[in-house]
């Protein structure tokens, strides 16, 4: 009850700053100590905070957990009382002094905060969602917020899909003919999943609690949010299968270890206030600068206790190119991971939008994953 009427008010004031008349202090750059090279736009329970060198600028009051940023368009994935929902504005809000004025595209409602919309993404006409309530990937049409397609890539043990939050999908990355996305447990594991060519492959990972499945320049970027089994203390972020800088982040133990970006030379790192449900908003997190020419490492801490994700202001997570092709996703997964752990046929795993499926009707519109 505490964590609905936390985050029901944070939505409420919010929403009455976004539509009310622009102030000049919502985008005063605050100074700070943390000299990256280039702009990120930062998603955290407090909105979206732009980091540029040496200075923030909180640009939305509006609590954010996935975001994609497209051509002309910034979306969220929002949250209330008992709905989350998709937010669209405009991506000039970003750079310049004016309010976004969002408008929901779509919206669902969900049994508690672990089923909110965790991270997006854009590709062409369709965004992405990791529906985590619905333990599903959802497309939508960017413009409209139409629902287009439900993907359920986990399988019960008869072989049907599962809907509804019990693996925890939370990540997703798509591609012209792929879909790759994160999977925070599956029993006493983690996994990615790669959807396309008709079939859904899953990858294992040893400790559970995941976050983050992006692919750039051939390389798997994500978050070991905790380590569970290792008891470690604190999360790590891995590149291509393996822990940046073991050493430093096993001397200064992290929180819940969550959004990577970065540009040339440098990594952004989000680490989040570790607690309960009804504790983890009562602190700070922070981002962890990492500097590879330098090896130095700076800290900042921001007025928002979670990080949810941390995009560059062009988009991008990072200025290598995504996939462009099934087997190049496949391939970073397999260097990154080793073998997959299990293949299935895609349209088995097609539901519709309420999770019914009995007719090809309900099965959307995913052409671009069939068999090629």
């Amino acid at each position: 009850m505490r964590l609905i009427k936390h985050t029901l008010k944070q939505l409420i004031s919010g929403l009455r700053t976004e539509f009310a008349t622009r102030r000049a202090s919502d985008h005063r750059p605050i100074p700070c100590s943390f000299p990256v090279s280039a702009d990120y736009i930062v998603s955290t329970d407090g909105g979206l905070f732009r980091i540029s060198r040496d200075a923030i600028r909180h640009l939305s009051l509006v609590p954010a957990f996935g975001l994609a940023i497209d051509g002309d368009d910034v979306f969220i994935a929002t949250w209330g009382d008992n709905h989350t929902a998709i937010l669209q504005g405009r991506a000039g809000a970003l750079s310049d002094r004016r309010s976004f004025f969002w408008n929901e595209i779509y919206s669902q409602p969900v049994a508690s905060s672990a089923g909110r919309i965790h991270q997006i993404g854009v590709h062409g006409n369709a965004l992405w969602l990791a529906n985590t309530g619905h333990n599903c990937l959802t497309k939508l049409d960017r413009r409209t917020g139409a629902w287009r397609a439900n993907i359920a890539p986990l399988a019960c043990a008869f072989g049907g899909p599962i809907f509804g939050d019990n693996n925890h999908i939370n990540g997703v990355s798509p591609g012209p003919d792929h879909l790759v996305f994160s999977v925070f447990k599956i029993h006493r594991q983690a996994a990615f999943g790669i959807c396309g060519r008709g079939r859904i492959t899953l990858f294992p990972y040893p400790n559970i609690g995941i976050h983050d499945c992006i692919v750039a320049g051939g390389e798997l970027w994500f978050s070991d949010s905790y380590r569970f089994w290792e008891n470690k203390g604190g999360g790590v972020a891995l590149r291509n299968g393996k822990i940046l800088h073991r050493d430093w982040f096993d001397t200064n133990p992290q929180g819940f270890v969550r959004g990577i970006s970065g540009s040339n030379g440098e990594i952004i790192v989000g680490s989040s206030f570790f607690g309960t449900r009804q504790q983890r908003f009562g602190g700070r997190g922070s981002l962890i600068l990492i500097q590879d020419v330098r090896n130095a490492f700076t800290t900042l801490e921001l007025p928002a206790s979670q990080i949810y994700d941390i995009v560059r202001i062009d988009g991008r997570h990072f200025p290598a190119k995504p996939p462009n092709t099934f087997d190049e996703a496949f391939g970073a997964l397999r260097r990154a991971l080793g073998d997959p752990l299990v293949e299935y046929p895609l349209r088995n795993f097609l539901v519709s939008k309420s999770g019914i499926k009995f007719d090809d009707r309900d099965l959307g519109e995913i052409d671009e994953l069939l068999d090629a």
